[in-house]
């Protein structure tokens, strides 16, 4: 289980960019409020979640052209591995929080530039990009108005490939 939250004094929050190689892992990930990543970004996120007060991971899969909205990290990465994801070379299942499930296409977000990746575009990330506050700051208002921006959920993308 799950150690009890240390004092998270050193930054309140951190903000990550997840890459997802198919839509089925993030089917999953909503469905049962886990997330599997690769071994070399554990390290970086169980050091966000135990140094921030939250940490959100924004989610993309691979090739869409869209986010797909995104969570909040509630647990630790642990070692135990999870038979459900479709792709080899992913560690430790961790336990997150979905907060939105609608998908936005890029091109509503192409004016966000991320500092911490030398300020390209927000979707011209790695799995596993640190992302700035301003860059979650207008994300969030641009979730906000998702059903203005013909934002569509990760069910109804599943059914119309």
């Amino acid at each position: 289980g799950s150690k009890a939250p240390s004092p998270r004094l050193s930054v309140p929050v951190r903000y990550f960019i997840m890459k997802s190689s198919n839509l089925q892992n993030l089917g999953i990930s909503q469905q049962e409020g886990i997330w599997s990543t690769t071994p070399s970004n554990e390290q970086k996120l169980n050091r966000a979640f135990w140094e921030s007060s939250l940490v959100y991971l924004i989610f993309s899969v691979k090739g869409s052209g869209h986010f797909q909205g995104f969570a909040r990290m509630s647990s630790e990465i642990g070692c135990e591995q999870s038979q459900r994801w479709g792709s080899a070379g992913l560690g430790g299942v961790f336990k997150v929080e979905w907060i939105r499930k609608e998908s936005i296409p890029f091109q509503f977000t192409r004016h966000l530039l991320n500092p911490w990746n030398d300020n390209k575009e927000v979707q011209i990330s790695r799995d596993g990009q640190l992302s700035s506050y301003a860059c979650w700051s207008e994300f969030q208002f641009i979730n906000a108005y998702c059903t203005s921006c013909e934002c569509i959920t990760v069910e109804l993308i599943a059914i119309l490939m």
